[in-house]
């Protein structure tokens, strides 16, 4: 509206003078047009005006053309009076007042869209075609709901996506992914979608959220191993393969790992099972074996509640943050879910960050790797029924999930996949080229159903506070906490010891697995505060230490781990015939001895609890 004022207020005044330089302008053009036209060599003159006009049109178009409007006003002053021809005069003034100032804020906030253009072009196949010949359409969806880019026109105006891309599938790319992401996600709450991100906390936008930090707390994988031997088997490979990836197993100690888990499902996992998988490999095998199982029993055992109960709630936009955990648990916890998610999530669109961890290229991954690849190809390939975003801010992914998408998002980042965008786009995009805050958006998700290609400067979303997510996320992992903590209140460790029970319990169960236990390997399999644990439990006289320096349980010691173990086989509803294993169960049958049986599992510790008492 200034801009508007000041530029009608500003042509009135300049009216009289423009209106005369036309006049002279004209006149000067009509003499150049006698001495061209009867003067020999006058065409020299004339196109030596040319060139020079021609090197400054950019300035001499506008200015001609505000000088055409300062003669038109001055006409319309005289044959309709004065006050038609200031009126006149304002309204044009005004409108120029407004593209200036357009012109002018649009250079002052980066790249225009002078420059947007050379980042697009038309693929090999089609470069002395046009884009419509090509097959793609310049222009969004008609009846998009989901914005995602403000245009470049004189009146701006935002672009985007139909809400039923979300189903066909979305792929993110480049260095502004989160931020195009936090556009998406937006737009599908706002047509009426639940969404579950998992990974960055700042992909979800100002909107009702649930955040779950992992990393502060975790969910529990072992809740779904119970049933017959079929659902057995089907959870031990849901469990087993992202923690092969995670672990970077080969595929024979994955087999393993998907035997133990069979084995054990249903029951608590404890460091003396581990123990016995590992017992007759070498020092390589049994370590990597270790560690990788002890990322179930540590970090997503029984300590925690299950996911069903973890990730419920009224939400709209739940995050699953785990910039909290370190590499390896963030690659099990992302994967883990992916798979599960028909299951945890249904009817969400699932949106999942860093796609290229989960599905890097098959040239990047060990041959007997790539089994794993496809199965979590195939996982992503069902999420088509709810709807995906795949986030990949490197572009290192594997070029055949542009297959499973039908959407692209793309802003300025790595050139890797531009051969492979050019064969399903029929577009070459050079995403290195690409201004900074903008992206391009292709889909072939219409009404026509033909293909759509525009691009703009992104949409500045809002990201959610952050901060007060955490705040509520810690609330209510306590709550959670204390709820599953609650059958235990009554129990020996806690009347004693009260917050440290947890604590205690694990170091008597430590004591109790390792074959000497020593302060020091009990210190290193409890982890946190455990020093300060093992000495009031020795004041207590909860634990004994021999001459040896080994420690044992005492007669109390013993009583309250079997407390503390009763109260959580009742509190999970489990019967100790079922969970406990015999005694006179060969403690060899570990190696490969134990996937080379022939009987059921399940047959095995039915069998191995009736013949004899529980392990003590």
């Amino acid at each position: 509206m200034i801009a508007f004022v000041v530029g009608g207020l500003a042509f009135m005044l300049l009216q009289p003078i423009l209106s005369s330089i036309a006049l002279i302008l004209l006149m000067g053009l009509v003499l150049m047009f006698i001495v061209t036209m009867f003067i020999p060599g006058g065409w020299v003159l004339f196109f030596g005006f040319r060139a020079v006009t021609g090197f400054l049109g950019r300035y001499i178009a506008p200015l001609f053309i505000l000088l055409l409007a300062g003669l038109l006003t001055g006409l319309v002053m005289l044959a309709a009076g004065p006050q038609a021809g200031l009126a006149l005069g304002f309204t044009i003034g005004g409108l120029a007042g407004v593209f200036v100032f357009s012109r002018l804020s649009a250079r002052g906030s980066g790249p225009t869209a002078r420059a947007f253009k050379p980042a697009l072009r038309p693929a090999r196949p089609h470069a002395a075609a046009q884009p419509h010949q090509a097959g793609v359409d310049m222009k969004p969806p008609k009846g998009w709901s989901v914005p995602v880019v403000a245009g470049s026109g004189f009146f701006g105006g935002s672009m985007g996506l139909m809400a039923e891309a979300f189903r066909e599938g979305i792929v993110v790319l480049g260095e502004a992914a989160i931020p195009a992401t936090r556009a998406l996600v937006k737009g599908a709450v706002d047509a009426g979608l639940r969404v579950v991100v998992i990974g960055n906390p700042y992909i979800a936008p100002d909107v009702d959220a649930k955040l779950v930090c992992l990393g502060k707390t975790s969910f529990n994988v072992f809740s779904g191993g119970g049933g017959d031997g079929f659902v057995k088997r089907v959870w031990a490979e849901t469990v087993a393969v992202p923690l092969v990836v995670a672990a970077g197993l080969d595929t024979a100690e994955g087999g393993m790992v998907v035997r133990f888990l069979q084995k054990f499902a249903g029951t608590r996992l404890t460091p003396d099972d581990v123990d016995k998988i590992v017992a007759e490999y070498g020092p390589t095998s049994s370590a990597r074996l270790k560690d990788a199982l002890s990322i179930l029993s540590t970090y997503f055992g029984e300590d925690f509640p299950p996911p069903e109960k973890l990730f419920a709630g009224s939400w709209r936009v739940l995050v699953v943050d785990t910039s909290k955990l370190s590499q390896s648990l963030q690659l099990f916890a992302t994967m883990y879910l992916l798979y599960e998610a028909p299951k945890l999530f249904p009817g969400c669109v699932i949106v999942f960050d860093s796609a290229e961890l989960g599905l890097p290229e098959q040239s990047v991954l060990p041959y007997d790797a790539r089994h794993v690849w496809l199965r979590t190809f195939k996982a992503v390939e069902r999420l088509k029924t709810m709807g995906f975003v795949m986030v990949a801010s490197t572009g290192m992914v594997a070029p055949e999930l542009l297959d499973l998408a039908d959407t692209y998002v793309m802003t300025r980042g790595s050139s890797h996949l531009r051969r492979q965008l050019q064969e399903r786009m029929g577009f070459d995009v050079n995403l290195q080229v690409i201004p900074v805050g903008h992206a391009y958006v292709f889909t072939r998700v219409s009404r026509d159903g033909g293909a759509h290609l525009f691009g703009g400067r992104l949409l500045d979303v809002k990201y959610a506070d952050i901060e007060r997510l955490e705040a509520e996320a810690d609330r209510e992992a306590t709550l959670l906490r204390e709820e599953m903590l609650g059958p235990l209140r009554d129990t020996m460790l806690y009347a004693e010891f009260a917050d440290m029970a947890e604590a205690c319990y694990r170091v008597l169960r430590a004591v109790k697995a390792l074959a000497t236990p020593t302060p020091e390997r009990v210190l290193a399999e409890v982890g946190g505060d455990g020093e300060k644990t093992v000495k009031q439990m020795l004041e207590r006289q909860y634990l004994l230490l021999d001459p040896a320096g080994v420690l044992g349980l005492t007669t109390l010691g013993e009583q309250a781990l079997r407390d503390w173990e009763g109260r959580v086989r009742v509190k999970q509803g489990r019967q100790p015939a079922a969970v406990e294993r015999s005694a006179t169960e060969p403690a060899v049958q570990a190696g490969l001895r134990a996937f080379q049986q022939t009987v059921k599992p399940d047959m095995v510790e039915a069998s191995g609890s009736s013949s004899g008492p529980g392990r003590s």
